[in-house]
C-alpha cells in the first residue's frame, strides 16, 4: 500500500513542522490510561515536540528507548516507523479538537479506510493497536471480521491468521494467569486485591457477548451498528481500566454499567427501527445476568479484602467479632463454595426471565409458546414454573419461594434447564393479564435461585375482528404548488398491537377487500409492513406518489411477531391535482374522506325470500355508473337515527341493477339494521353519495322465539305500508307452524345463567376455532343445558339459538 501513506510521509519529512496543523502548538497532558500516549520525549505532555522527535528518529533511522517505543509505537511492532509518525501526527490534530487520546489514535488509523479500495492492512493496523492496549477481545473481533470476508489467496491472509492466533494465545495466557492468581497471596503485587483479574475477565466476556449480539442479524437491522459498537467499546474499555486501576472496585459500579449499557442499546437515537418486546427482554437478561454476577463477585472480594489479616495489619478495617479469616486458595473449593453460597437466600441470583410468544393472545386464537433458560444459575439441573392469577402481581418479586396467594398454577419441575412448552388460553381463567416466572432447581428439586422477573401474558376476548382506527391525512388536497401533507395513525384500539402497517392504493383505485386482513396486492401502490410504533405522524410530500389522482390510505395493527391483527381500517383519502385548472374530483367532504356528491341513488328495496330476504337496487339513472357499493349494518339504537354499530356486509357489486340474496342467519341479534347503496364507476370511484337507508327491524313475537323482519325505506313518504314476514319462511302462517326452524330453536328448561363479561363469544361447538354464533353482552340471560368441563352448552333466548360458552364468562342467574 504505497499510496497515500508514502506521499504523506514524504511531505512531512520535506516540510517538517510546517506540515503540522497550527493547533499542534498547544500542549496536551499525556494520557495516563493508555500505553500509546504519544509522549515520546517523556516530558509529560503530548505536543509538537514529540512529533518532531519522532520525525527525526524515523528520518535518520535512529534506535528508540523502551519508554519511547511504549509511547510512540502505535502498532506494537517494536520499532518507530513512518506509520507511527503518520498516525500520531493526525492524532495530535484530533486531540487538539477535543477527542480523547484513545479516540484520536483510533480515528486516525480508521481515516485510511476511505483512501484505499483494499482496507485489509488498515484493519490489521487497528487490531494491532487494540492488542497493544490490551484490548484483546476487540482486536480479535476485528481480525475475525477480516478473515471472514477475506479470500485465501489475499497477500495478507497468512498475516491475518497469524495475528488472530497470537491474540487467541494471549487471551488464553490471561485466563490462565487469572486462575493462577487465585492461588497466590491475594494481597501481594502492589496491593491488588484477589480476583481483580477474574473481574477483568468477566468484563471481557460481557464485551464478547455484546459483540455477538450486535452481529446477530435479528439485532443489527435495528441499530446504527458502527455508532453503537463504538459507544459500547468505549464504555467497556473504561470499565476495564477502572478494574485495573482501582484497588477496591465499588460493587455499585456494575449497577451503573448495567444502566449505561441498557441506555446505549435502548437509546432511540441509536435505533433505526424499534425493538420488539422479545428483543428488549433478551438484552435485559444478557446484561442483568453478567452485571449481577460481577457485582456479587465485587462484594465478596471487597469483604475478603476488609477481613484479611494483612489488610488489618496495615491499618485496614476489620469486622468486629469475626476474628481471623483464612482465604480459600483452591479453585475447586472456591467453585463449591460459590455453589453453596448460591443456595443461601442472601446469595441467590435471579433466574433468567421466561419468554412468551406472542405476548398477547385471545380466546379465539389461544395458543402461545413458553420458553425458559435458567442455565445462568450455577448448578441448575431443572426449572420450576409459577403462573399468577389473572391481573394479580406477585407480592414477592424475585422471591425465594412461590407466592401461594397469587399463584394460579405451579409446577415444581419443567424437566429441563432450557426448553419450550406450548400453552393455551383455555388453561387459564379467561380474560386478563397473567404473570409467568421461573426458578432454577438442583438435582434434589430444591430452589437454588431467586424467581426470575415476571413476564406478562395478556388474554383478550377477540382481537381478530376489530378494525383499526381510520388514519388521518392532512392536507386533504395536494398539488405541485402545495405538495406537503402529514399522515397520522393510531391502532391502539386493537388490543395487543405492537406496530402498524400501511397500504396506499394506486391513483384512482379502490381496495378490493375493505376491512379485510390480507394485503390488496392488485390495487396497492405502496405498502410498509412496519411503521415502527402503534401511533405516530409522518410528514411527506406527493413527490413519492404516482401523479395526480385519488389515493386511499389504510392501516392495520401488527403483533409482536409481525403478523397482522384485527382488520384493515376504513380508508382515508388524499386528492392529488396537477395544479392546472379545476380538480379532477369534487372537494373533500366535512369528514375529509368522502367527496360531497350531489347524485343520490334510490334506496334499495327489501323483499322476503325462501332463506331470508333479498335486496334489490337500481342506479342506472346515474351517468357513467357501472356498479354499486352495498352495505348492510346493524344500528346501535332502535330509532332511525341510530349510529352504525357493526357492518355485516360490505360488497362491491359489478352491476347497476340487480338483486342480492341475504341469509337471515346473519342477523343474529334483535334490533334495527340498515341497507344502502352508492354508485361507482368501472374503477370503483364513487359517483354518488350513499342512498337513504332502508331499515330492517328484527323483533320478537310473544314467547314463540321467532324473529320477524320488517322492512321500510326512510326515503318513502309513508311508513304505513310495511311487509312483515317471519325470517326464513315463505309465509306468516308457515312461520307460525314451524317455530324452531332457521336457527330459532325452542327454549329448554334449566338453570339460569348470566353473562359476566362484554363481548363474550357464543360458539357453535365447544371449540374456540368453531363458528362464533353471537357476541354476548354482560347481563344477558342464558339457560344451561349441559356442562362439559370448561364449557357450558346453553340456550340464548334473545337469539333463539343453542351454543357453547366458556364457563368463566358466565355466572348463576337469580
Amino acid at each position: 500500500m504505497v499510496s497515500s501513506r508514502t506521499v504523506h510521509l514524504m511531505l512531512i519529512l520535506a516540510l517538517g513542522v510546517i506540515s503540522l496543523p497550527q493547533s499542534a502548538a498547544a500542549q496536551i497532558p499525556a494520557a495516563t490510561d493508555m500505553i500509546t500516549n504519544g509522549d515520546v520525549n517523556l516530558d509529560g505532555m503530548f505536543d509538537i515536540f514529540d512529533i518532531m522527535r519522532l520525525e527525526r528518529t524515523v528520518a535518520l533511522g535512529l534506535g528508540a528507548k523502551d519508554e519511547e517505543l511504549s509511547a510512540g509505537d502505535v502498532d506494537g511492532n517494536g520499532r518507530l516507523d513512518k506509520f507511527d509518525l503518520l498516525v500520531l501526527n493526525e492524532a495530535l490534530s484530533r486531540a487538539n479538537e477535543g477527542q480523547s487520546m484513545f479516540d484520536a489514535v483510533k480515528s486516525a488509523i480508521e481515516g485510511d479506510l476511505s483512501k484505499a479500495t483494499d482496507n485489509v492492512e488498515t484493519y490489521l493496523d487497528l487490531s494491532r493497536f487494540f492488542s497493544k492496549e490490551n484490548m484483546l477481545q476487540r482486536s480479535r473481533s476485528v481480525l475475525e471480521s477480516i478473515l471472514e470476508a477475506l479470500e485465501t489467496d489475499h497477500p495478507l491472509y497468512n498475516q491475518i491468521v497469524g495475528a488472530l492466533n497470537s491474540v487467541r494465545q494471549s487471551q488464553m495466557r490471561e485466563i490462565e494467569a487469572a486462575e493462577d492468581f487465585l492461588n497466590q497471596d491475594p494481597y501481594e503485587a502492589a496491593g491488588n486485591m484477589a480476583g481483580k483479574t477474574s473481574l477483568r475477565r468477566s468484563v471481557v466476556q460481557l464485551k464478547g457477548k455484546l459483540s455477538k449480539l450486535m452481529n446477530d442479524q435479528q439485532f443489527s437491522a435495528h441499530y446504527n451498528s458502527k455508532r453503537v459498537k463504538s459507544q459500547l467499546g468505549d464504555l467497556m474499555d473504561d470499565m476495564l481500566r477502572k478494574v485495573g486501576n482501582d484497588q477496591m472496585v465499588d460493587a455499585g459500579a456494575f449497577d451503573q454499567l448495567n444502566t449505561q449499557i441498557r441506555g446505549i442499546l435502548e437509546n432511540p437515537e441509536n435505533l433505526v427501527k424499534q425493538l420488539t418486546a422479545q428483543q428488549r427482554n433478551r438484552i435485559k437478561n444478557l446484561v442483568d445476568t453478567s452485571t449481577i454476577a460481577m457485582r456479587q463477585e465485587a462484594v465478596r472480594l471487597n469483604q475478603d479484602f476488609i477481613k484479611s489479616p494483612g489488610t488489618a495489619a496495615s491499618g485496614g478495617t476489620s469486622l468486629a467479632g469475626m476474628g481471623e479469616t483464612t482465604l480459600n486458595r483452591n479453585v475447586n473449593r472456591l467453585e463449591r463454595n460459590l455453589r453453596t453460597e448460591n443456595m443461601s437466600a442472601q446469595g441467590r441470583a435471579p433466574a433468567n426471565a421466561p419468554l412468551l410468544q406472542p405476548d398477547t393472545i385471545s380466546l379465539v386464537t389461544p395458543q402461545y409458546v413458553l420458553s425458559w433458560d435458567v442455565s445462568n444459575i450455577l448448578g441448575a439441573k431443572n426449572a420450576a414454573l409459577e403462573i399468577g392469577k389473572a391481573n394479580a402481581k406477585f407480592s414477592n418479586p424475585r422471591g425465594t419461594s412461590p407466592d401461594k396467594k397469587a399463584t394460579l398454577f405451579y409446577t415444581p419441575s419443567l424437566g429441563t434447564v432450557k426448553g419450550e412448552r406450548r400453552g393455551n388460553a383455555l388453561e387459564l381463567e379467561g380474560v386478563g393479564t397473567y404473570y409467568y416466572r421461573v426458578a432454577a432447581l438442583n438435582t434434589r428439586g430444591e430452589l437454588i435461585s431467586r424467581f426470575s422477573d415476571a413476564t406478562p401474558l395478556a388474554v383478550v376476548h377477540n382481537n381478530l375482528n376489530i378494525a383499526a382506527t381510520r388514519p388521518d391525512v392532512d392536507q386533504k388536497t395536494a398539488s405541485p404548488q402545495n405538495p406537503d401533507y402529514s399522515f397520522h395513525w393510531d391502532v391502539s384500539n386493537v388490543v395487543g398491537a405492537r406496530d402498524a402497517a400501511v397500504e396506499i392504493t394506486k391513483p384512482d383505485a379502490s381496495f378490493g377487500n375493505p376491512n379485510g386482513r390480507a394485503r390488496d396486492r392488485l390495487n396497492a401502490f405502496f405498502f410498509n409492513p412496519s411503521l415502527g410504533r402503534i401511533s405516530g405522524t409522518y410528514n411527506s410530500s406527493i413527490n413519492g406518489l404516482a401523479g395526480p389522482g385519488r389515493y386511499l390510505f389504510r392501516v392495520i395493527a401488527v403483533s409482536a411477531n409481525s403478523d397482522f391483527m384485527g382488520q384493515w381500517s376504513d380508508p382515508e383519502t388524499l386528492f392529488v391535482t396537477d395544479g392546472e385548472g379545476s380538480m379532477p374530483y369534487p372537494e373533500p367532504g366535512p369528514d375529509g374522506g368522502t367527496p360531497e356528491l350531489t347524485e343520490v341513488p334510490q334506496s334499495p328495496e327489501i323483499e322476503s325470500s325462501d332463506d331470508g330476504f333479498s335486496v334489490k337496487w337500481d342506479v342506472g339513472t346515474i351517468d357513467n355508473a357501472s356498479g354499486v357499493n352495498f352495505e348492510l349494518a346493524r344500528l346501535s339504537s332502535e330509532d332511525g337515527g341510530g349510529e352504525v354499530e357493526e357492518v355485516i356486509i360490505s360488497e362491491a357489486l359489478d352491476s347497476t341493477s340487480g338483486r342480492l340474496e341475504v341469509d337471515s342467519g346473519l342477523l343474529d341479534q334483535p334490533g334495527r339494521y340498515q341497507a344502502r347503496v352508492a354508485a361507482v364507476d368501472s374503477a370503483g370511484n364513487l359517483l354518488s353519495s350513499w342512498s337513504e337507508p332502508s331499515i330492517l327491524n328484527v323483533e320478537r313475537q310473544g314467547n314463540s322465539a321467532r324473529d320477524t323482519l320488517t322492512s321500510s325505506s326512510q326515503s318513502q313518504e309513508t311508513q304505513s305500508a310495511q311487509t312483515s314476514v317471519p325470517a326464513g319462511d315463505e309465509s306468516a302462517s308457515a312461520a307460525a307452524s314451524k317455530p324452531a326452524q332457521n336457527g330459532q330453536q325452542a327454549a329448554p328448561s334449566g338453570k339460569g345463567l348470566e353473562v359476566s363479561s362484554n363481548n363474550t363469544p357464543l360458539y357453535e361447538q365447544n371449540n374456540p376455532s368453531s363458528h362464533e354464533i353471537a357476541s354476548l353482552q354482560k347481563g344477558e340471560k342464558l339457560i344451561l343445558v349441559v356442562t362439559n368441563g370448561l364449557w357450558h352448552n346453553v340456550y340464548y333466548p334473545m337469539g333463539g339459538k343453542y351454543g357453547w360458552v366458556l364457563s368463566f364468562n358466565v355466572i348463576a342467574s337469580d
